[in-house]
Formats: C-alpha cells, structure tokens, sequence
C-alpha cells in the first residue's frame, strides 16, 4: 500500500491486493486517518502482485499536480503451469495521471525484461520522468 496526496488534500492510498480482477485498489480520505472509502478497483493499473509506487510531482505548474504510478504491468506467467498467484514481474511501466489519479491516459515501459521491485522518489528538475 503506498499513499499519495492529491491536489484538495486528501489522501489516496493505491493498495497492493491478491484479488480479482487483479487490479489495484485505491481508497481516499480527507484527513488521512478515518472516513476512507470503500477500496474499489482502478481497472487502468494491473495488479501482478508486486509492490507498486506513486507520487506526485509537486515541482509541476499544472493543476492538479501530476501523479506518477510505477508497477510491473504485467499478467503472464513464465510457467503457468506452476502453481503461483504472483505473475512475472516483468515490463515496468511508469502511468501518468493529470486528474488526481482518476485516469492514467500516458503508459511508458521502462524496462521490457525482468526489473526490480520499483520505487519512487523525486527527481532533480534537471532529469525528466520519460513523459
């Protein structure tokens, strides 16, 4: 589970999960600690159970303030006949929401093959995310 803040201050959390329609899940709150939401499915972010990261780009003139989601966006087995319920975490892919994290109309793959476990942390101005 990773948190983001959006642009009205409330706080979005993106929730790892083991269900289907693996897909990620995501609850809000307005103050952060009580009254989240009910979680619900974001159908745009895959859920190969893998720890996802988000953040949103403060330094931004847009409003709101764009948020970055990083995961493997990935749902294939490289042996499914191997009992799992994780999937290869393979195609790291960067989404770019300009809504508050309501759509992510931008997808870039970062790494094809086999990555790490993504992270998120804020760049230096003077090295752009891959948008």
């Amino acid at each position: 589970t990773v948190p983001v803040e959006l642009s009205d201050g409330r706080l979005l959390l993106n929730i790892r999960n083991e269900s289907d329609p693996r897909r990620r899940l995501v609850s809000i709150s307005a103050d952060g600690a009580t009254g989240w939401t009910d979680p619900a499915f974001d159908d745009a972010l895959l859920e190969p159970q893998c720890m996802g990261s988000i953040l949103r780009l403060d330094k931004s003139d847009a409003s709101p303030k764009p948020i970055v989601f990083a995961n493997p966006d990935n749902l294939e087995r490289a042996l499914p006949g191997v009992w799992t319920r994780a999937y290869d975490r393979k195609l790291l892919s960067v989404k770019l929401s300009l809504d508050d994290a309501k759509t992510w109309p931008v997808n870039k793959v970062l790494e094809a093959g086999r990555p790490a476990i993504p992270t998120s942390r804020k760049r230096r101005r003077d090295h752009p995310l891959p948008f």
